[in-house]
């Protein structure tokens, strides 16, 4: 009598499968793989991010991200209020809550005009980035108090140096305010600013040009945009120009709507734009 045997199908183990402990092993195995790369990532990017900076500027090893350049005329004397506009003004790119506050990776260069402009490249009594002061950094993305050390010491100082040296400037002959801005669209705006920052220049001065070349003292100021374009300075790269003329009481008749009308041809022949004019009273 033959003996039958018989099979139920899916009754026993087979080979291939994988049983539940298997699966949450693999699945534990998976997330901490994708967790480790993820973390991996995190940080090369971090590494990437990374700033070098230039151990005199302090700005980016690749250069500033944008510029602000302050080209400041004391060649003649200033009134005590003028005197306290011109460093509240600079204080102000140094202050988070201003509206003029100095973008991080940007550059300040402040000029003081003098006589040797006309013949020189003017040179910067302070050129310095801003490194940021620390906000939105916390201890698992930067150092915050290191931050704010470095933004004290190496962007804040400076600029309360440059203060100091301003005050003690001596009064000249003549005002080649022209001249100095053709000297500094060479040395300070040779390059292009990265996307979204901008290159800024602010003149603090009486606007009253003299010098042997051209002087609203002996030509007026009523030279056309082709005279214009024989001095002109490299100011392309330029988006921001703003002027705060200094008001002079024995230079008032020349100090009206012509001199800003004038000043607003150059910088149009000089391939920007002035965006504003304000005056400071004595």
């Amino acid at each position: 009598m033959n003996s039958v045997h018989q099979y139920e199908y899916g009754s026993g183990p087979k080979k291939g499968r994988f049983s539940g402990q298997d699966k949450a092993g693999i699945a534990i195995l998976l997330i901490t793989i994708l967790a480790a790369s993820a973390i991996a990532y995190w940080i090369s990017q971090k590494k990437s991010s990374l700033v070098h900076y230039d151990s005199a500027t302090y700005c980016p090893s690749k250069g500033p991200f944008g510029k602000t350049v302050l080209l400041i005329d004391l060649t003649d004397e200033i009134s005590f209020l003028q005197e306290q506009k011109l460093k509240n003004y600079i204080k102000s790119l140094s202050n988070p809550e201003s509206d003029q506050y100095l973008s991080k990776h940007d550059m300040l260069s402040v000029y003081l005009l003098s006589e040797s402009d006309s013949k020189s490249i003017p040179v910067p009594i302070v050129e310095v980035c801003n490194p940021g002061d620390g906000e939105g950094l916390n201890e698992f993305t930067g150092n915050p108090r290191l931050a704010h050390k470095r933004f004290s010491e190496r962007f804040l100082s400076p600029i309360n140096h440059a203060i100091g040296q301003i005050v003690a400037v001596e009064s000249s002959e003549t005002s080649p305010i022209i001249e100095s801005l053709r000297g500094i669209s060479v040395s300070a705006f040779d390059d292009n600013p990265e996307p979204g920052h901008e290159h800024r220049l602010v003149v603090i001065s009486d606007m009253l040009q003299n010098s042997s070349d051209i002087s609203h003292y002996r030509n007026g100021q009523s030279q056309s945009l082709d005279q214009l374009k024989t001095f002109r300075a490299d100011l392309d790269g330029v988006s921001v120009i703003d002027i705060k003329v200094l008001d002079r009481e024995a230079s008032k008749k020349l100090q009206g709507k012509q001199l800003v009308e004038f000043w607003r041809q150059y910088f149009r022949a000089s391939g920007t734009a002035l965006n504003s004019a304000e005056r400071w009273t004595e």
